[in-house]
């Protein structure tokens, strides 16, 4: 170290710091000053060396510091607390371990205990907000966030390899779980995404509304089921359009396998409905998604103001028309671009199908050819493709499809998985959040709620000094 920069070091005042933390910071210039000397040439294996040395030598000083300050605020309590009309009296201190970003700190603190039968109070864990019991809430947070994107044992073992504390899988999936409890006790208002007309897009001209699902591997045992088997979860995507029609901003939902999506449903209706009411008459509201009858009975019921069957999910079943028809590609490139950029292409393809239904040489041929006429005729009113796009209103629900591959297919369809429906939830809810770009905001919120509730189960004047 330098002259200039150890005069500099030495002239800063240290004694207001409680002696600990005064001690922790003596002890690491002295290691960072003996890393600085490290003799020899510079090479990469001296560099690593050093690097991996001064990371240790910080995060030591660390959790020395927030021991020090943890034992420090332990030291000034008084000797006796009034908490709940109780007088309780300062015991003897004990050890505990709390996880941290800077890696495990052991501290002790006091416990306080009134004289009738009764469990004991620790004010120093009860002010620091534990998660699970013994994780900081910046570390659970990064538990939490890592676990929407990866599996437990893959977060153990990245938070291992970068050094400092690494919560057990199972420890990973419990806070996950009781933090996802938390996300969904919060009132309604907070649990829309939408919050203010800041957070809607200002160019935002249309808002494109679409369900859609994906089968997901659950675990024996869920449904009363005595092995593994796959059912449906749902996803919805509420997503914003310039004038152009391009996306600028999608909000996502994700569920569990539930009888008629019923959860799912709710949320995304709440969310329109709040968007609908902080945009006022700006914005058009469209539904789209594949011609799946309940989806379309939750849709209608938002009263969209234009809606569109998915234009691929329709050209599969032209794809289908053509199969039986024995028709020629040509045939099938042609209705579909008519489909999509004549005015009156449905109906025209309604005819030609007609057409070829009554040709048909066979009779499983006029069978299918029926089915299909029966598919177009029913969806005809949102089949206007022309219409939409000349509105630049999407005619695809390629964003829920693609939520579907985002949220489920990505984290929760790896080799080998399967899932309880409260462990799946409870990932899907976070990772939801995570993708939408609101997880900072939602950690915040339910960060602003266990306060509130530590507040209401703590008042100020429980806590007076008794006389």
């Amino acid at each position: 170290m330098s002259d200039s920069h150890t005069s500099a070091v030495s002239s800063i005042d240290f004694s207001d710091l409680c002696p600990a933390i005064r001690d922790a910071i003596e002890d690491s210039l002295a290691k960072f000053a003996h890393i600085q000397n490290d003799e020899g040439p510079l090479t990469a294996e001296l560099f690593e060396r050093i690097e991996r040395q001064t990371r240790e030598a910080c995060m030591e000083l660390g959790q020395r510091v927030l021991q020090g300050v943890l034992e420090d605020r332990d030291a000034r309590l008084p000797d006796a607390i009034k908490r709940d009309g109780r007088i309780l009296r300062r015991r003897t201190a004990t050890p505990k371990t709390i996880t941290t970003l800077l890696g495990r700190v052991t501290y002790k603190r006091s416990r306080y205990r009134s004289r009738e039968a009764g469990a004991s109070w620790v004010p120093i864990d009860d002010g620091l907000g534990l998660i699970g019991g013994h994780l900081t809430r910046p570390m659970a947070r990064v538990c939490v966030l890592m676990m929407s994107h990866y599996p437990a044992r893959d977060v153990h073992e990245i938070l291992a390899g970068i050094g400092g504390a690494s919560p057990s899988a199972g420890t990973l999936q419990r806070v996950t779980r009781s933090m996802k409890a938390d996300l969904e006790a919060l009132p309604s208002g907070r649990m829309t995404r939408i919050r203010s007309a800041e957070d809607i897009p200002a160019d935002a001209r249309s808002l494109s509304v679409s369900l859609d699902g994906v089968m997901v591997p659950l675990m024996k045992g869920e449904d009363g089921r005595s092995e593994g088997f796959w059912r449906e979860a749902s996803c919805g995507a509420v997503t914003f359009h310039d004038s152009q029609g391009l996306r600028r901003k999608t909000v996502y939902f994700g569920r569990m396998p539930e009888a008629g999506k019923t959860t799912l449903k709710a949320e995304v209706e709440r969310e329109v409905a709040r968007i609908r009411e902080l945009a006022e008459t700006r914005l058009s509201v469209l539904a789209v998604a594949d011609a799946a009858p309940d989806n379309w009975r939750f849709l209608d019921g938002l009263e969209p103001d234009d809606s569109a069957v998915d234009f691929w999910h329709a050209c599969e079943h032209l794809s289908v028309v053509a199969a039986h028809a024995r028709a020629p590609d040509a045939w099938y490139r042609s209705w579909r671009r008519a489909l999509r950029d004549d005015p009156g292409g449905v109906d025209r393809v309604v005819r030609a199908i007609r057409h070829l239904r009554d040709t048909a040489r066979t009779q499983a041929a006029r069978k299918e050819l029926d089915r299909e006429l029966a598919f177009f005729r029913k969806n005809r009113r949102r089949m206007r493709y022309a219409a939409l796009a000349d509105k630049a209103l999407s005619i695809g629900s390629g964003v829920v499809e693609a939520a579907n591959k985002v949220l489920v297919v990505q984290r929760m369809k790896r080799s080998g998985m399967r899932w309880r429906i409260a462990s799946g939830q409870a990932v899907l809810s976070f990772r939801a959040v995570q993708k939408s770009g609101l997880f900072d905001r939602t950690w915040s919120d339910l960060m602003d709620a266990r306060d509130a509730a530590a507040n209401h189960n703590h008042a100020l004047q429980d806590r007076a000094l008794a006389a």
